[in-house]
């Protein structure tokens, strides 16, 4: 979710001087803004009043026009370091991440000591993913002003994202203790119930939020992200809109409102929002940097194109599809995860497979791969590749088909994925409610994943019909080569689904409610992947009625018409 920016009071002046005065700036009002316009008009050049008039425009979260007056300061007297202050709130606020850290390390050179400045250094590396970074001025802040409630309330989320959840929590405890409905503490709660899967409480706290800052496009933006995990695409567009009209480049906002549009299918302006993950925000990893330009979609004969991943593994399986496209009119480099690399080295055309470490050849432009759907203009009617488009090792293939012979049909199984995924607690499906499914079907089971979590040993070890293969899955090559050998795959919303995807395997996807937007909505298959049947919660949280649609296919899928008949495709 969004982090929450930090907030200056109207007695918040007080804290910092004006550049070339002894004297600090008086309080100010709601009622002070024509007044301190008059004094600007009898001393148009006074760095004085244009300070107090950017830090009431900050107060009342008029961030644009905050903005405008502090650079006109700047341009007044470029000596007035301390309004680098009012200015890095107001770009904070604005979604400016890049711009604000930079005017607050200038500021911080000036004035070193005012928590408010550092409290706003930590939201703004908090709203950029750099959370490690974060901490040391949160904690700064903290030592020189040990109840500064946005400090508490921020550094709070940091650390619980960093696991460190209990400093998290003692922090956002000692804020709620201060003032029981600060906004940045209620936000952070939020975030908490969030992680918790409570959607209905996190959504009810940003309303208790912007019932005192009506204005606050992260409040709006969260509530939107609550919203949209509810299944309520439509609603969280609403959300999402709000929060980019108060603030037009909260990237997160704008790259929400992008997912909810892609779930619905609306892939045009879906694709256009989505792009805005690449100019910041806290949903994706940070974006490598390079000299080139990046490619806009334009005439690319006769020059080498770097395309690389910038998610998961389960990301590039899917987006790699695009590669041959481009392929046909450029040289193209695909630089991805190591563990792809030879893999992906079997997807058609003329494409050179590096991974991530690997020094890259020269090349005149690059592209992430999530970006290509869009310069590609797809929709749900023309995704490319929805067959097959990588292929098995023959060799490991035959050692595989050896390896696992025996009854039929022979199904493969991922019920969970990356314990670390923000969405871990959704997506992975007790092995404990699938043991009926598997105990009662009359196949070989095989487990389509390297790792098991502590509890599923001891199921896996006592359920004769369900096979672990652990580190003969060396690579996603023998992954690839064992979903291959299986008749069928059922699996969450991981990797290994993608990976059954892209070699046109008949694959059965598990899914919360509210899914991820690829898989669009009330929809059972994907445009995606030809060969998928989609199993959806109806509830949230409820995997028994999607294991008891799945017994009932599978008794039909176990059962041959014929003696002739075969379960393979």
């Amino acid at each position: 979710m969004t982090p929450v920016p930090p907030r200056r009071r109207r007695r918040a002046a007080k804290s910092i001087g004006v550049a070339r005065s002894n004297s600090k700036p008086a309080a100010v009002n709601a009622d002070d803004l024509a007044r301190l316009r008059g004094l600007l008009t009898a001393e148009p050049a006074s760095p004085r009043w244009l300070f107090h008039i950017a830090w009431l425009l900050v107060s009342r979260h008029r961030l644009d026009e905050a903005l405008a007056w502090s650079r006109r300061l700047l341009a007044v007297d470029g000596t007035h370091a301390q309004i680098l202050a009012p200015m890095s709130h107001a770009l904070c606020g604005l979604g400016m991440m890049t711009e604000a850290i930079a005017a607050i390390r200038r500021c911080l050179v000036f004035i070193p000591a005012d928590p408010g400045v550092l409290s706003c250094l930590l939201y703004a590396l908090q709203a950029t993913g750099r959370l490690t970074e974060a901490v040391v001025p949160g904690q700064r802040s903290l030592l020189l002003n040990p109840q500064h409630l946005d400090t508490l309330s921020n550094l709070s989320a940091v650390l619980c994202s960093l696991k460190r959840v209990d400093e998290g929590m003692a922090c956002l405890r000692q804020a709620l203790r201060i003032h029981p409905e600060h906004p940045g503490s209620l936000m952070n709660l939020a975030s908490f119930y969030y992680q918790k899967g409570d959607l209905a409480a996190s959504a009810g706290l940003c309303r208790r939020v912007l019932a005192q800052t009506p204005a606050d496009a992260g409040a709006y933006a969260n509530q939107g992200t609550a919203t949209l995990d509810q299944g309520r695409s439509r609603d969280a567009i609403l959300l999402y809109r709000r929060a980019v009209t108060l603030a037009p480049a909260n990237a997160d906002a704008n790259m929400y409102a992008g997912m909810a549009y892609l779930r619905l299918g609306g892939f045009g302006t879906g694709w256009d929002l989505y792009d805005w993950r690449l100019r910041g925000g806290t949903a994706v990893s940070p974006q490598p940097r390079f000299r080139q330009p990046q490619w806009d979609g334009g005439e690319i004969d006769g020059k080498t194109i770097l395309l690389h991943y910038e998610q998961g593994l389960g990301d590039t399986l899917q987006f790699s599809r695009y590669a041959p496209l481009v392929a046909r009119q450029a040289k193209v480099v695909l630089a991805v995860q190591r563990p792809l690399v030879k893999l992906l080295r079997t997807l058609p055309g003329n494409i050179e497979v590096i991974g991530e470490g690997d020094p890259l050849p020269p090349f005149d432009l690059h592209c992430p791969l999530l970006s290509l759907p869009r310069l590609f203009r797809t929709t749900a009617r023309d995704i490319p590749a929805a067959g097959a488009y990588l292929a098995a090792d023959p060799g490991r293939l035959a050692d595989w088909t050896a390896r696992i012979a025996g009854r039929r049909p022979r199904i493969g199984l991922a019920w969970s994925g990356n314990p670390q995924h923000v969405a871990d607690h959704r997506r992975t499906v007790p092995l404990s409610k699938l043991l009926p499914l598997i105990w009662n079907s009359g196949a070989d089971w095989h487990a389509v994943q390297k790792d098991l979590r502590p509890e599923d040993r001891r199921l896996v070890a006592a359920t004769p019909n369900l096979t672990w293969h652990g580190d003969r899955l060396a690579d996603f090559q023998d992954t690839a080569a064992l979903i291959s050998a299986l008749d069928l795959v059922i699996s969450v919303d991981t990797s290994v689904a993608h990976l059954a995807g892209a070699l046109g395997r008949p694959t059965w996807l598990m899914l919360p409610y509210a899914p991820d937007w690829r898989w669009l909505e009330e929809r059972d298959d994907s445009p995606w992947y030809a060969c998928f049947r989609l199993f959806r919660q109806a509830r949230i949280g409820d995997w028994d009625e999607v294991i008891a649609q799945l017994a009932a296919h599978l008794a039909a899928f176990s059962r041959p018409a014929s003696p002739d008949d075969s379960w393979d495709s």
